[in-house]
């Protein structure tokens, strides 16, 4: 007769398991209790033991397979019973040939002219204040203090872009000291190229422990409600204690 081996149920809240290596291989012949093969849960590695004796006739799902609970795995029988056959594959479904298409109905749509609207009011642009500049004397100089210009070397300003107050548009130290430059911003269109960073190292798969834990650790986070306490202490004694027996 041939027995079935399933996933067992190791846990009442184990739902899937991985067969790490079979202990057994096929053509072995297998006692009740003998140790078929090690099967990873989320908490341990444990030995998964025959619970029908004769010989280990197929092996299902091989090594590092993982399966649900009650899986097949494999099969354990006498040497001359019949192995069942694999699942038939699924029948494919019928092809509904499609309907005839429904006759078009032509609707009658009146088209209605719109009324013609009054052309707005073109409205005229605001004046746009002139920015001010600094004054260009004969030669293209401008017009600045010697004190005004030290300042704007020193601080790496442009006088052209600095307006000057004093007479006939005279550059000031104030007019150093109270300039803002604008921003300066990179042109449009042109990006930083991207630096290539290289990582040495390989992914490796989570063990089955470690994603039970992982999951419980989030859920303990999304599902448990936390409070968090805080209290505060007056030291101020203790650091005078402190201070005496350091003097």
């Amino acid at each position: 007769m041939i027995h079935e081996v399933t996933m067992p149920a190791m846990g009442a809240d184990m739902t899937e398991g991985t067969v790490v290596k079979w202990l057994k291989s096929e053509g072995d012949e297998v006692a009740r209790g003998d140790k078929l093969a090690e099967i990873e849960t989320d908490k341990t590695v444990v030995e998964m033991e025959a619970y029908n004796a004769g010989i280990l006739r197929r092996i299902v799902l091989g090594d590092g397979t993982k399966a649900p609970v009650g899986s097949l795995l494999a099969y354990i029988g006498a040497a001359d019973d019949v192995l069942p056959e694999a699942d038939d594959p699924p029948a494919a479904a019928p092809v509904e040939e499609p309907d005839e298409p429904e006759p078009a109905v032509e609707l009658q749509v009146e088209t209605v002219a719109p009324e013609p609207q009054p052309a707005p009011e073109s409205v005229a642009p605001a004046p746009v204040a002139a920015t001010p500049s600094a004054p260009m004397v004969e030669g293209g100089r401008i017009k600045a203090s010697p004190l005004a210009r030290r300042l704007a070397r020193e601080s790496g300003y442009d006088l052209v872009a600095i307006p000057g107050t004093g007479p006939g548009g005279r550059i000031t130290r104030d007019d150093v000291l109270g300039f803002t430059p604008a921003p300066a911003f990179a042109p449009s269109g042109v990006a930083a190229a991207p630096t290539a960073v290289t990582v040495d190292g390989s992914d490796i798969e989570l063990t089955t422990m470690r994603q039970a834990i992982a999951r419980v650790t989030v859920r303990s986070k999304t599902e448990a409600p936390h409070y968090y306490v805080t209290s505060g202490v007056d030291m101020t004694e203790a650091m005078s204690f402190r201070a005496q027996l350091n003097a």
